[in-house]
């Protein structure tokens, strides 16, 4: 007598059907940025299926905004570390709100320090730029947090982006009280034609620092010495955004020595600085996180 052939194929059938979820993996992602982009990689699979004309133009959409997704989270991330941490409130805008005081008591005279007003300005920034990202990577650096969030499901180019976002807004509300510090301390007076230039300097500089900052953070992350080594290299590179800023600053400050157009033309380098240094941290980050 022959075998039941059907029972067996069912009882396989079966067994497949049970066995199928051990195929799983037993770790599921609990990050809301991995558990996002788990759905848009099966969104994506199933319109490859049946829309196989209009993929491409869908994936791309799907992935922009998975980028930005996990951009904002590492983004918000940063932030909320200093939030607790109260780095910028705490040691950074004091330290830079007292160098402008011991800049104005030393510059005695009135003509000289309304010349050097929006040079010391962005040295500040500059001195403090490097004392945030410090603070960021050392955050990072501790029990291997850094590598943990590159091994997950966040691509490395938006883990850049975000942590030059969060950067970039601590960097914007410093430069603005600088330059309002400076207004006062200083007696630099900008009039309303200049305000929009003065709006444009900062956040272009500001973006350029951070940009500055994040790429060689990283270059310096792991290694010994990282916060002397730090300025050693930033600061050479920092140097055009240095003598732009300032001299676009003092444009807006209405100098004599420096008409609008001029500041227009500076502004444009330290947007051009910005561009590059993002594209080129962007291209870069993952490698040297390797």
């Amino acid at each position: 007598m022959l075998p039941r052939e059907t029972n067996s194929t069912s009882f396989s059938s079966r067994q497949l059907r049970r066995a199928r979820p051990c195929c799983t993996p037993r770790t599921r992602p609990t990050d809301q940025v991995a558990q996002f982009r788990e759905r848009c990689c099966s969104q994506e699979a199933s319109l490859r299926a049946t829309h196989r004309g209009s993929h491409d133009s869908i994936s791309r959409d799907s992935c922009r905004r998975l980028g930005m997704k996990q951009a904002l989270v590492v983004a918000r991330k940063d932030l909320l570390v200093e939030f607790r941490a109260r780095l910028l409130l705490v040691r950074v805008i004091p330290f830079a709100l007292l160098v402008l005081v011991l800049f104005a008591v030393a510059l005695d005279s009135e003509p000289l320090i309304l010349r050097a007003a929006s040079g010391l300005v962005w040295l500040t920034m500059l001195f403090s730029t490097l004392l945030l990202v410090q603070r960021t990577y050392d955050v990072e650096t501790q029990d291997a947090a850094l590598e943990v969030l590159l091994t997950s499901a966040v691509e490395p180019v938006n883990v850049f982006f975000g942590k030059l976002f969060a950067a970039f807004v601590q960097l914007l509300v410093l430069s603005v009280l600088l330059v309002f510090g400076a207004i006062v301390l200083y007696g630099a007076t900008v009039s309303g034609s200049n305000v929009v230039l003065l709006v444009t300097i900062v956040v272009s500089a500001a973006w350029g620092l951070a940009s500055v900052g994040t790429l060689y953070g990283a270059v310096v992350a792991n290694m010994n010495g990282r916060d002397s080594l730090l300025a050693l290299l930033a600061l050479p590179v920092l140097a055009p955004l240095l003598i732009g800023a300032s001299r676009a600053t003092e444009a807006a400050f209405g100098s004599q020595t420096i008409d609008t157009a001029s500041g227009w033309a500076w502004v444009a380098l330290l947007a051009v600085f910005a561009v590059v240094f993002s594209a080129a941290g962007a291209a870069a980050f993952g490698a040297l996180m390797e």
